[in-house]
């Protein structure tokens, strides 16, 4: 576990963490560990850092999934839909990810206006060492 923009200290604290899953290196970084949030570089460099296949954050309470340099990138959002100064369009949001052998497959709940779920599925598929 990480610890959160506005968790208490005494509860965690973790700013990174990394978790293995199969062949997968999983880096789990706090949304203020990255500066500015949700920065596509910057993000890039904290995967680097932390040497991780997908690397999983928190920042802005919107889900994003999207690769780049061979890694793979999840921001869950707001599972509470959270309200955040940065937009008054919050939609609660979550993310599982079903790891099977060099393949993850991330599928994102978001909770429409209308009250539905939104089901967006998306697979990625590990580098080989080799490359």
């Amino acid at each position: 576990m990480v610890r959160g923009e506005f968790d208490d200290d005494d509860l965690c604290e973790n700013e990174t963490l990394i978790v293995n899953a199969g062949c997968f290196k999983i880096g789990l970084a706090s949304s203020y560990s990255i500066i500015p949030s949700n920065d596509k570089d910057r993000l890039a460099t904290k995967a680097r850092e932390l040497d991780v296949d997908i690397l999983c954050f928190g920042g802005g309470h919107r889900s994003v999934v999207f690769e780049a340099d061979g890694k793979l990138f999840v921001n869950p959002g707001s599972a509470t839909g959270a309200f955040t100064p940065a937009t008054t369009e919050v939609s609660p949001s979550f993310v599982l990810i079903n790891i099977q052998a060099s393949t993850a497959q991330i599928f994102t709940y978001v909770l429409t206006e209308d009250g539905n779920m939104q089901i967006d599925k998306k697979k990625f598929t590990k580098e080989s060492e080799e490359e």
